[in-house]
């Protein structure tokens, strides 16, 4: 464009109601809007409103607000201030041939109106349909409205065909407060829309091949900044479809109806070309969008709604042809009646007027078919008006495929298009109108069809049954429309039903082929090479062999396979389709719960472990039954066959519990021990099952299951044979069966449960302190915790338990241990008594995790009481009392750093471990690691004296011993290594700092980055970051370590309290005075609120804050503060002892 002569304020140019609706989108879009003018030039006809537009952040933009001719005709735009540029109309005057070179833009149109004005996304709105029509119609819809007006005349009815027909509801019903969508409540995605978007006021490049092509939007006077955002797409689409409706015959129109109304339905064949890809392009853009701000489900859902409102507009458009504004308004009608069918759950049984009910959506006839009429029904107004498929007056049509020419399909009328090759037999199945996530799923699918371009493509997609395999292709299909010229959907789930669909494929397609199937088929693909990319889709295919003869090798087509069986690897490249993600599996609930965002979908779909089918199930039952999420959840757990067999999903069928009891009664037929083994491992966790547990459990096993597992070929194939019907997935050496098909197992089994415990437990997989047993508990232990093994008689059981709750504490899991070794004391010891063996294991543990969470005194009272009770029953040098006396120690140690600890628990605590170090070495020897972890303590109790000398001499014993008593990497190694670079810190301290950093590296490998010994070591390694003059570092290293102990054990775990202080400390450091002061602040008050006053923890922390409270100035608080913190530490030196450096 010219440089423009001057700046004039746009809104002072502009009047009511122009200039709030400009002010609110400066306000939204946030920019300032100020005119342009030019000097005369060029052979311009045509001056411009325009404006260049500043925003608060980016570069500047150009806006057209509104092209006004100068002359009484408007000329060209061309030269001067619009050289270049024209409305996207000025292209599509040349008719449908243009719409295809125009359809791109048109998506990237829709993206920069949607995404352009709405960086943040939209904004959700719940409304009833009568609220969210009438929002968009206005006062079209009222009494005297152009809407109303056109309705209301009979005329402007369908015409009567005989033979009877369909009765589509009248649209308008669904404005009605007491009609059937009164009580719909609709998530409305609103936020900034143009309002009025038409080919007339988006500007464009005149040059095609301009990279990004200039375009700017006009006419913005109906600018909404609460106006719902699927408004505007339909709008643009069906301004560009109305100029072209006189020259469409009336099959096309209803195709075109068909497709505006379901995109991905497979209506594309019958409509032109161009109109095809405007659809399938602005279609594609929104959902694209929809999908890149997480609303898939919202936006589907106000399609149909949005389809009605538009149709509407525009029947009631007076300078519109009243043939077309007919179609229009059965566009309409045919919309209403969809989305009523689509709410069958909340609309079911609510006739229209001269209809049983309301009619499911109607297949689009095949060409060649006539199309059937009706009588008008009887009644008035907001009854059912006898429009659309009835309208239409039948006729023969021949069409062939675009860019093809006729080949041997016996049709000779040239240029038409290809029959819709659809016949009810092979009709896809209807798509949900919720489809969230799978989008890795998706991508992975695409690229496995496309990596076979240069052969035949053939995708199996596997799963278990209610895994939304069907739903999955449809997705695929709809999503991918584009690049296929048409789409074939074959119900295989009867392979003896194969030859008849692909007989009726090739009748749909003019092929008059004689002989047997084979030659149909070679025929039928040789044709479709010449006619485009197709998509094939089995749906629910037994096997390869089924299918194998009817999948062409032909790079002309993608073959798109659905099943339950996974043993796809000699025809196709199997994908593997699994449960939801967490938060797919919530979107999806929510959103068929019409409660976006809620919270109380998550422990429902938990529960259902992300099963989309039984979550779809679920959610329509809650939505429509007075009964909290909770109370189902409940009912769930305890009742799982009766709480899934409440209704189908809509299209389904069946509810869950019924698909799973067919195919158990399927297995049970033709293999018995498949059956009985999928009800064994319906006791076991949700989680792999090892195939030796299987073996080693045939003694404990039923017939004729016992038989089967003690061959491993013969259980090998049982598992396969579950395998097929999808009930059970082979991982490796291990299979899987879903944990919510475990639980409708076992509450459907009639027969006795099978004891697999004694199998278990022979699985035992050593020490759990070893890091090389690790694996075998992460194996073993979600069958552990399932089994109920202190419920079993066998000590062996008992000793898989308490070891499988030792790995846990090892791991630091400690919350989990603490439940679960309350739980199992409590009850062992009103069974067994409370001096078992068993009993006095649990207590330990139970102190123990007391002990990692803070809670020492619980920790005390319980070790003491196992202290006392096995020195009674066993004596005192018993290798178990000694274990029990080491850890009381442990206990005593930690209590006596609180200020309020009994005076000489410090000293009892280094006696007791002396005493124990010394028993260690005789009974055990010097170098057991038993004697070694004693020994380590001992110097850290040292160490903690102030006795660093006999510390340290004691830790490298204890390190050198463990070292070579233990792998390297073992955690108490590691335990000891970290002790000493604690004690080389003051007198050696690069060498302290290598260690940290080594014994750092190899805890974040071995324990993982957030158990609480690496973050104790990340603490050290801050510390000595800090000494070492590197504040900065120190700063992000410290506070990276205190927010990981706050995720891991609590902001109120005293690990995280000492953390904090050394954050603290390294952001004084680094001269952030105020983010210390405030750290400081909520550690000391923290701390006194969890520790006590006393506490030398606390006393630390008190001394960090007067710190800053001086640095602030508050030299008064400071002071009383620093007296306050002296006197105390002098009281607990004297009476007890203080406590090491700050590690």
């Amino acid at each position: 464009m010219d440089q423009p002569e001057g700046t004039r304020r746009l809104l002072d140019l502009v009047e009511e109601p122009q200039r709030s609706a400009l002010k609110a989108w400066m306000r939204h879009t946030r920019v300032e809007l100020r005119l342009l003018t030019w000097p005369g030039n060029g052979d311009t006809t045509t001056s411009l409103l325009a404006a260049c537009t500043k925003p608060r952040e980016g570069p500047p933009l150009k806006v057209i607000v509104q092209p006004h001719p100068a002359g009484p005709e408007p000329g060209p735009l061309a030269g001067g201030p619009l050289h270049g540029l024209e409305p996207l109309s000025r292209p599509l005057e040349k008719g449908l041939a243009a719409f295809a070179a125009v359809a791109p833009v048109c998506g990237q149109i829709m993206t920069l109106a949607l995404a352009g004005w709405n960086p943040g996304g939209p904004r959700l709105v719940e409304r009833t349909v009568p609220e969210f029509l009438t929002s968009v119609l206005g006062d079209r819809v009222a009494g005297g409205g152009t809407i109303h007006e056109w309705l209301r005349d009979p005329a402007n009815h369908a015409p009567p065909l005989p033979g009877g027909g369909p009765v589509l509801p009248d649209p308008l019903m669904l404005l009605d407060e007491a009609g059937p969508a009164a009580t719909i409540r609709l998530p409305v995605l609103t936020g900034n829309a143009h309002g009025d978007l038409r080919p007339g006021n988006v500007i464009v490049s005149t040059d095609p091949d301009a990279d990004p092509p200039e375009r700017w939007f006009a006419g913005l006077s109906r600018f909404g900044t609460d106006a719902p955002l699927t408004h505007d797409p339909l709008h643009f689409v069906m301004a560009m479809i109305a100029p072209c409706l006189p020259g469409l015959p009336q099959p096309q129109r209803v195709a075109l109806g068909e497709f505006l109304i379901d995109p991905a339905g497979g209506h594309r064949a019958l409509v032109p070309n161009g109109l095809s890809d405007l659809v399938t392009s602005t279609s594609l853009a929104t959902s694209a969008w929809a999908r890149s701000v997480k609303r898939t489900g919202e936006w589907e859902d106000l399609h149909l709604p949005s389809v009605v409102a538009c149709a509407l507009l525009y029947a009631g458009r007076a300078v519109l042809p009243a043939e077309d504004r007919l179609w229009f308004t059965w566009l309409a009608g045919r919309a209403a009646a969809a989305f009523l069918a689509s709410r069958e759950p909340l609309t079911s049984g609510v006739p229209a007027a001269g209809a049983a009910a309301l009619p499911p959506r109607a297949p689009l006839p095949a060409a060649d078919v006539p199309v059937a009429g009706s009588a008008a029904p009887a009644g008035g107004f907001h009854t059912g008006v006898q429009i659309g498929d009835a309208f239409y007056q039948a006729q023969t049509i021949h069409v062939h495929p675009r860019e093809h020419p006729p080949r041997a399909f016996g049709a000779e009328v040239p240029g038409a298009a290809w029959p819709d090759p659809r016949v009810p037999e092979s009709g896809a199945p209807r798509r949900v109108r919720y489809f969230v996530g799978r989008e890795r799923e998706l991508t992975e699918l695409r690229g496995l069809m496309e990596a076979g371009r240069a052969s035949a493509s053939v995708v199996a997609v596997h799963g278990m049954p209610g895994m939304g395999k069907t739903q999955f292709a449809l997705e695929y299909a709809r999503r991918f429309s584009a690049d296929y010229s048409r789409m074939w959907w074959i119900a295989a789930g009867r392979p003896e039903l194969l030859g008849e669909q692909f007989g009726g494929m090739a009748t749909a397609l003019g092929l008059a082929v004689q002989g047997d199937m084979r030659t149909v088929c070679a025929v039928l693909f040789d044709a479709l090479r010449d006619h485009g990319r197709w998509l094939l889709v089995f749906d629910d295919a037994p096997d390869a062999e089924a299918v194998q003869a009817y999948v062409p090798a032909s790079d002309a087509l993608h073959v798109l396979i659905t099943s339950r069986n996974p043993e796809w690897s000699a025809l196709a490249a199997p994908l593997a389709l699994g449960p939801l993600a967490a938060e797919e599996s919530r979107e999806l609930m929510s959103a068929l719960l019409h409660e976006p965002g809620t919270t109380r979908a998550a422990p429902i779909a938990e529960r259902l472990g992300h099963l989309p089918l039984a979550v779809a199930q679920t959610a329509l039952f809650l939505r429509g039954a007075p009964l909290d999420p909770e109370e189902y959840a409940e009912e769930l757990g305890s009742r799982t066959a009766g709480a899934l067999d409440t209704k189908p999903v809509p299209g389904y069928g069946r509810t869950l519990a019924a698909v799973w009891t067919l195919s158990m009664d399927s297995l049970a037929r033709s293999s018995p021990a498949a059956a009985e083994l999928l009800r064994a491992c319906a006791y076991l966790g949700d989680a792999p099952v090892p195939w030796n547990l299987l073996a080693a459990a045939a003694a404990d096993l039923p017939e004729p299951l016992r038989a089967v597992a003690a061959s491993p070929l013969r259980l090998a194939e049982a598992a396969t044979d579950a395998a097929r019907l999808g009930l059970l997935r082979i991982e490796g050496t291990s299979v899987r069966v879903h944990g919510l098909l475990q639980a409708f197992l076992r509450d459907t089994d009639p027969g006795p449960v099978p004891d697999l415990r004694p199998a278990l437990a022979r699985a035992h997989p050593g020490d759990p302190r070893d890091p090389c047993s690790w694996p075998g508990y992460g194996t073993v232990l979600p069958h552990a915790l399932a089994l109920d093994l202190p419920g079993s008689d066998d000590p062996a059981c008992h000793r898989l338990h308490l070891d499988a709750l030792r790995y846990l504490a090892v791991r630091g899991d400690t919350r989990t241990v603490l439940r679960l070794a309350t739980e199992v004391r409590d009850r062992w010891r009103d069974t067994l008594g409370p001096d078992a063996e068993p009993v006095l294991d649990a207590a330990g543990l139970l102190s123990r995790a007391h002990h990692d969470l803070g809670a020492h005194r619980e920790a005390l009272v319980l070790d003491q009481e196992v202290y006392d009770r096995r020195g009674r029953l066993l004596g005192p040098g018993d290798p178990a009392t000694l274990t029990a006396g080491h850890n009381l120690a442990v206990d005593l140690s930690a209590l006596a750093r609180g200020g309020d600890a009994p005076a000489g628990i410090a000293a009892r605590a280094v006696e007791l471990l002396e005493t124990v170090v010394d028993a260690r070495r005789e009974v055990l020897g010097p170098r057991h690691p038993e004697t070694l972890r004693s020994v380590h303590n001992l110097a850290a109790e040292l160490h903690a004296e102030g006795r660093r000398d006999q510390a340290r001499e004691l830790c490298e014993e204890a390190l050198s011993g463990l070292t070579e008593a233990l792998e390297p990497d073992h955690p108490d190694v590691l335990r000891s290594a970290h002790l000493l670079a604690l004690l080389l810190a003051g007198d050696e301290p690069e060498r302290a700092r290598r260690l940290n950093e080594d014994t750092l590296r190899r805890r974040a490998k071995v324990l993982g980055p957030r158990h609480l010994d690496t973050l104790r070591s990340a603490h050290s390694h801050a510390r000595d970051l800090l000494l070492a003059g590197f504040p900065v570092l120190a700063a992000g290293q410290a506070k990276e370590t205190w927010l990981a102990v706050c995720a891991t054990a609590g902001e109120d775990h005293p690990e995280a309290l000492r953390a904090a202080g050394l954050t603290a400390r390294a952001l004084r450091a680094t001269g952030d005075h105020a983010g210390a002061y405030r750290l400081s602040e909520d550690t000391y008050r923290r701390s006194v609120r969890l520790l006590g006053e006393d506490h030398i923890e606390t006393l630390r922390a008190a001394d960090q804050y007067a710190t800053d409270l001086r640095t602030a100035g508050e030299l008064a608080t400071a002071g009383d503060l620093t007296r306050r913190t002296t006197a105390a530490l002098a009281r607990l030196v004297r009476s007890r002892r203080p406590s090491p450096p700050d590690a």
